[in-house]
């Protein structure tokens, strides 16, 4: 093989004789009790053996007939020129590719015969040897993709004397080549459903995943469309096929099983969204296939037409085709202002798969914003800003405050595509208002002190990308305006990238767009919300202006409740996150990614305590579970009075004075009444462990999620809290 190598590339020689060393004995791999020889098959990971498999398998080709022959050695000391396959095939041969080990010869039965039959035969000479993976097949005329006045195809299967033993499917029936199904509508159609049947099983022990934000991440990483997207870009598959439609429901059925509701055909239909439009990113297989197809087929165009000859868009020439069809199926789907051309001649090049696929999304998103109320117009309007989706993407590590629990997630889930949280509208507990099933209320109630929470652990996060950017970042740093007591930034930075002040002041604040006040703009233009309330920050108490006046600039940090953040602060968040990238050495933009998902995660994880706070008592015919609603709500006042324990049974808590059990049980027969108007409510309790009865009693009360269950009380009295100086 090496000598073989010296001839095709003589400028390789020397590396060749450096490498007969380590290659003229073939290694030993032990594995279990078998050995394996390093001359069997080209080596993943070696740096050279698939340049040399690649230069022994071209003199091969030359010794078919496949490439033209070398030119003889030149007298001078320059490299001959080898030139490129530009003379034709041989006889009865009309297509011959490969690709490393991989290859496809097309042509009539006896012309292939001739060329594999050549190969077979000289291939030992140069270590290469044909096994059993290699397929005969005779394609139906039928096949779009075959040249129906072809002779032979149908034709018997030559004998040859060197010719091994080959797979022979029935005529007619297509191939697989490279996992990619050629043949006609029924063979792909076949061959896919064999792919969704394979992909079953999987998906059905997602559906036991008791973990909701991991089955989530894993079903839209790669157990969702993914799965599908090779066949997709290489088979020909109308928008219609029974095979993706039917994995289509089965992608759903998993989702309503993560997110704990059946989902209605618009909520599934916004979920199938990206998240730049406001979905999960669980996209319909059966939608966009023709966008796979056809940005596959565009984009490989080229190297098409250098292989074969007589390539071409078939689109043009035959209306009725599959390349055809699916153009239709596109142009049919995309809103109008999307320029869809597709011309594979010309010097405009082609749209991506990307590109496609934004364009349907775009125009399914304009179609349930048109069709949608106002609060739903602001909520859909308010998905689409940049980065509002990131605690989607976000890797559930627990270890970097990524993860949400099953609860959490679902709740965040509802709140992001406007299900249902509760069971019917009621009062809100904290300020005895009427609101709605939705929860929407809990993002802008400033009862309970669950948006001051929500507030304190976003300020937590800037401080910490400040910090992780070198920025020397403090906490509500007092002194700044002295004639005032009025600290004006939540995270003060004495030095900034990029120069300017060298003193800042960042204040963050999140507003919710489906406030009355902001209806009207939110509904049209994306982060109205957060750009207004960002002036309101400044011009309140003259704060902007004070701290002109003093060398600081102040610069409101505010998002809407959805995750986008005001045009300047989102240029604040770019600045640290390149500080952060020039300080680490990575790469700046997956830094801004990162710093983003963990902003998002916080936010959300804000919304959801914000909501579970809210929560109304269970229906009192329900005694189980309202023994725990209470118990849960006994152990808050056990835990804010700072006596006793309570670990959810009346007769074990001594949060009471005189601690009898009797005094005790009171409170744990019935549920507590709402919240007066102006009460506070005391804390959401955080989500430890608790047993699964208790659990299961739970699940009605809460739209089939388990409720938040009761928790061990502190046996300390909570520390007062600091006074602010």
């Amino acid at each position: 093989m090496l000598s073989n190598i010296r001839i095709v590339c003589t400028s390789l020689e020397l590396l060749v004789l450096c490498t007969h060393s380590c290659y003229a004995q073939p290694s030993v791999l032990f594995f279990d009790d078998a050995r394996i020889l390093s001359v069997v098959g080209p080596q993943q990971g070696d740096p050279l053996g698939g340049l040399f498999f690649c230069l022994a398998f071209s003199v091969l080709h030359r010794r078919a007939g496949l490439l033209p022959p070398l030119p003889a050695p030149a007298l001078s000391s320059e490299p001959p020129v080898v030139p490129l396959p530009s003379s034709p095939l041989p006889a009865g041969v009309d297509i011959a590719a490969f690709f490393y080990d991989d290859g496809a010869i097309g042509g009539d039965a006896d012309g292939v015969a001739r060329v594999f039959d050549a190969l077979c035969q000289f291939g030992p000479d140069y270590g290469i040897h044909f096994g059993s993976k290699c397929l005969l097949a005779r394609p139906s005329p039928r096949c779009a993709v075959v040249p129906a006045d072809v002779p032979g195809f149908a034709g018997p299967q030559p004998a040859r004397l060197y010719l091994p033993p080959l797979k022979a499917p029935p005529p007619g029936e297509g191939v697989v080549l490279l996992k990619a199904p050629i043949g006609d509508a029924d063979f792909r159609e076949r061959y896919v459903q064999s792919r969704v049947d394979r992909v079953a099983p999987l998906l059905a022990a997602l559906r036991q995943l008791p973990d909701a934000h991991c089955a989530f991440h894993l079903l839209r990483s790669c157990c969702s469309v993914g799965k599908m997207m090779w066949v997709m870009r290489t088979a020909a598959l109308p928008a219609a096929s029974t095979a993706l439609r039917a994995f289509d429901r089965d992608v759903r059925l998993v989702f309503e099983q993560i997110v704990g509701a059946v989902a209605s055909d618009a909520t599934w239909t916004e979920a199938r969204l990206g998240p730049r439009h406001g979905g999960v990113g669980l996209r319909a297989a059966a939608d966009h296939a023709p966008c796979a197809y056809v940005a596959s087929r565009a984009a490989c165009y080229a190297l098409c037409r250098r292989i074969h000859r007589r390539f071409g868009w078939e689109a043009e020439t035959d209306p009725s085709g599959p390349l055809a069809a699916a153009l239709r199926s596109i142009a049919a789907r995309v809103p109008p202002q999307f320029d869809f051309v597709v011309d594979v001649a010309g010097d405009v090049p082609p749209p991506s798969q990307q590109a496609l696929s934004a364009a349907v999304d775009a125009a399914v998103w304009q179609a349930l914003h048109s069709e949608a109320d106002d609060a739903a117009r602001a909520r859909l309007r308010a998905k689409t800003a940049a980065h509002a989706g990131a605690w989607l993407a976000a890797l559930p590590s627990p270890a970097l405050a990524l993860w949400f629990q099953p609860l959490e997630f679902r709740i965040a889930l509802r709140l992001w595509l406007g299900l249902p949280v509760a069971d019917g509208a009621d009062t809100c507990p904290a300020c005895a208002r009427k609101v709605d099933d939705l929860g929407t209320h809990a993002l802008a109630c400033t009862h309970a002190g669950t948006i001051t929470l929500r507030h304190n652990a976003l300020r937590d996060a800037v401080w910490f990308l400040c910090r992780a950017a070198g920025l020397r970042p403090e906490v509500e740093k007092s002194g700044l305006l002295p004639s005032t007591l009025y600290r004006p930034g939540d995270v003060y930075l004495p030095q900034y990238p990029g120069g300017g002040p060298a003193r800042i002041a960042l204040d963050l604040a999140v507003v919710s767009p489906l406030q009355r006040r902001f209806l009207a703009d939110a509904g049209v233009i994306s982060r109205a919300a957060a750009a207004a309330y960002s002036d309101t920050k400044a011009e309140r108490h003259d704060c902007a202006a004070a701290c002109r006046a003093h060398g600081i600039r102040f610069v409101p940090l505010v998002t809407d409740a959805f995750g986008g953040w005001a045009p300047e602060a989102a240029a604040v968040i770019g600045d640290i996150a390149r500080a952060q990238a020039a300080r680490s050495g990575a790469d700046p933009a997956l830094t801004l990614a990162h710093a983003h998902e963990a902003l998002s995660a916080t936010l959300w994880r804000g919304n959801v305590n914000a909501v579970l706070a809210r929560l109304q008592q269970p229906a009192a015919h329900d005694a189980s579970t309202g023994a725990v609603y209470a118990a849960w709500r006994q152990a808050d006042a056990c835990a804010a009075a700072g006596v006793g324990t309570c670990d959810g049974d009346a007769a074990s808590c001594d949060g009471v004075p005189d601690g009898s059990a009797a005094a005790v049980a009171a409170p744990h027969a019935q549920p507590p009444p709402p919240a007066a108007a102006g009460q506070p409510l005391a804390a959401a309790p955080p989500r430890p462990q608790h047993s699964a009865a208790a659990g299961a009693a739970d699940a009605a009360a809460y739209g089939g999620m388990p409720a938040p269950p009761p928790r061990r009380c502190a046996r300390r009295r909570r520390s007062p809290p600091r006074r602010c100086l």
